[in-house]
């Protein structure tokens, strides 16, 4: 009988192949558990639970909002930000340059297959929240945008009343009724 060597696919974004294991050669697992470790090691994680508490969130603490000055310029700037970054990505590329990592990419990608099921209808309705809110937004900018245009052309109606007029404009509506 002729023997054949099988490939085994580990997925369409590696691009690379990996022998069948029960072939001519085998997987250290110890030495791949000995890379992730010194990997680990090397970006300094530590064995410990997270706690809420240890989140630091320290940003928001110096944001005092009552201190704002709004700014169109700035409110658009963020309304073309938040227009790029609205949609959450579920499938973002996995990148591997050792062995261990593309392993890790192997048990990733199986990961994300199993929890497709739960997980593309949670993000689907995030992303339509997320277009409908960006969609409010821009419309808030429009009226904004509106209103400045009207309060310029009353500053001008109010001016070419009081040239007409002699005296200078009433500004507030107890003068308009007298």
């Amino acid at each position: 009988m002729e023997e054949r060597e099988e490939k085994k696919d580990l997925g369409p974004d590696t691009g690379e192949k990996m022998e069948n294991p029960g072939a001519d050669e085998t997987i250290d697992i110890e030495s791949i558990m000995d890379e992730i470790r010194a990997e680990i090691k090397r970006k300094g994680y530590k064995e410990k639970e997270v706690r809420f508490e240890d989140i630091n969130i320290s940003y928001a603490d110096d944001l005092n909002v009552d201190d704002l000055e709004f700014s169109m310029d700035v409110y658009k700037k963020q309304l073309l930000l938040l227009n790029i970054q609205k949609s959450v990505n579920t499938n973002k590329p996995l990148y591997a340059d050792s062995r261990a990592g593309k392993l890790e990419i192997f048990f990733k990608k199986a990961f994300r297959k199993c929890a497709r099921f739960y997980v593309e209808p949670l993000v689907s309705g995030q992303n339509e929240y997320n277009e409908t809110n960006a969609m409010l937004l821009c419309q808030l900018y429009a009226a904004m945008k509106r209103v400045e245009e009207l309060e310029t052309k009353v500053d001008r109606l109010e001016n070419m009343v009081e040239q007409l007029s002699g005296r200078p404009a009433e500004t507030d509506n107890e003068g308009a009724r007298q």
